[in-house]
């Protein structure tokens, strides 16, 4: 499933089985601009943006028509992931003239709907919270506390209790610019300093941390770029001249 703009009609939600053969199908004729696509059987979520300017995050379940999960005003819905009946999202909003951001936890089956804390600033401005994932009893997620631009990994358990980083946020920090988990572990892609160069220590790099705590560790392998994490093992395709051009671990 992926979002897709077709020039007569504007912003598509379009779907189409793995095997390549088949024909997309229209998912939803978007208002919106529209991004941010998760599917799961007949579950699909996507961002699509509102006339007022706002990211709607929309879940539609099967034949169904789409809800806006987001609906009430001044909220953003976005970085949709579905796993396990449920739907993790992040939740941001404009209150006092800053930008307020926590994951959100939404029950496939039963509609319940936790809205996890947001984590306590160490900086001058709100936390900032981003690209929630499911991992089996827990919800993970990348946070910059203190508005530096480094970011830990929170945990916490899904009704809310139990935050706790197991990736401090501060000057250590990895400069993490996206994050998605198994059940086991946490992968995180790390941007290196930018200086104009142009080197394999520039390009992003895969790390990993066990769900319950404990050292990162790179597994993106020396000459290669990982910027897309999967959730069960790291995969990189290689920037070099020698084969093969894709390894697994």
């Amino acid at each position: 499933m992926w979002a897709a703009f077709d020039p007569e009609s504007g912003p598509q939600i379009r779907a189409r089985p793995p095997d390549g053969g088949t024909p997309s199908t229209l998912v939803r004729q978007a208002a919106g601009r529209a991004s941010g696509t998760s599917i799961a059987g007949d579950d699909v979520a996507w961002s699509e943006e509102t006339p007022e300017g706002e990211l709607g995050l929309r879940l539609k379940r099967g034949d169904a028509a789409p809800v806006n999960l987001t609906a009430d005003a001044g909220s953003h819905g976005y970085q949709a992931s579905i796993k396990d009946g449920g739907l993790a999202f992040t939740r941001g909003r404009f209150e006092d003239e800053s930008f307020h951001s926590a994951p959100v936890i939404y029950g496939l089956a039963t509609g319940t709907r936790v809205e996890l804390p947001e984590v306590p600033s160490t900086g001058p401005f709100p936390s900032d919270s981003r690209w929630p994932r499911l991992a089996g009893p827990y919800m993970l997620w990348l946070y910059d506390a203190d508005g530096e631009g480094r970011s830990g990994v929170m945990r916490a358990a899904l009704d809310g209790s139990g935050m706790t980083p197991i990736v401090r946020d501060g000057p250590e920090a990895p400069s993490a610019s996206r994050l998605d988990a198994s059940d086991q572990v946490a992968t995180i892609i790390v941007e290196p300093p930018r200086d104009g160069t142009d080197g394999n220590e520039d390009l992003p790099k895969l790390f990993q941390v066990p769900v319950t705590g404990g050292e990162l560790q790179r597994y993106s392998c020396n000459r290669d770029t990982s910027p897309c994490p999967p959730r069960a093992r790291a995969l990189a395709w290689s920037g070099s001249t020698a084969p093969p051009p894709t390894s697994t671990r």
